[in-house]
């Protein structure tokens, strides 16, 4: 990509224009639109706990109307088996992902964590002469000159 001599402001904005225009496009190529389901699925939910977490939904509902100190009870008991089953499921799911995961390579173990966190970022990058970069500017600098190498930064 080569950029003409700029002169006079209408050639910075469009050359500006003509650079928003080929971002926006990549961006909307490499990423495009999608709708997000509602609500993420757990891996240890079950039919089970869906009961129970009705059970004591409908418990409460009753001991609010009553008012009755039985009803509250019953309430508390309700919450106290759903949590137990909860804790109960979470600790199979954890024992079960964690027996999947040692029967695979490493690097396909290493993927599914890496994966599965949301903290991905963008670390420093290996150069071409092995040193990595130090900073965000090198990051963005190195980045440049790979992807867009006939690219010149002009000073003003």
């Amino acid at each position: 990509m080569w950029i003409g001599k700029v002169t006079t402001p209408g050639d910075i904005e469009r050359e500006l224009a003509n650079l928003n225009k080929a971002v926006i496009g990549s961006f909307k190529k490499a990423c495009p639109r999608h709708r997000i389901s509602g609500h993420k699925k757990v891996p240890w939910c079950n039919p089970e706990l869906t009961l129970l977490k009705k059970k004591a939904n409908r418990a409460f509902h009753v001991a609010y109307r009553t008012r009755t100190e039985d009803d509250w009870l019953q309430i508390r008991k309700a919450r106290r088996e759903f949590k137990k089953v909860i804790r109960r499921c979470k600790k199979e799911s954890w024992h079960s992902f964690c027996a999947r995961i040692e029967d695979m390579p490493e690097s396909a173990r290493l993927k599914i964590i890496l994966a599965s966190s949301p903290r991905g970022k963008l670390g420093m990058l290996c150069r071409p002469n092995g040193r990595l970069t130090e900073s965000s500017e090198e990051m963005i600098q190195h980045l440049l000159e790979i992807h867009f190498p006939e690219c010149r930064l002009e000073d003003q």
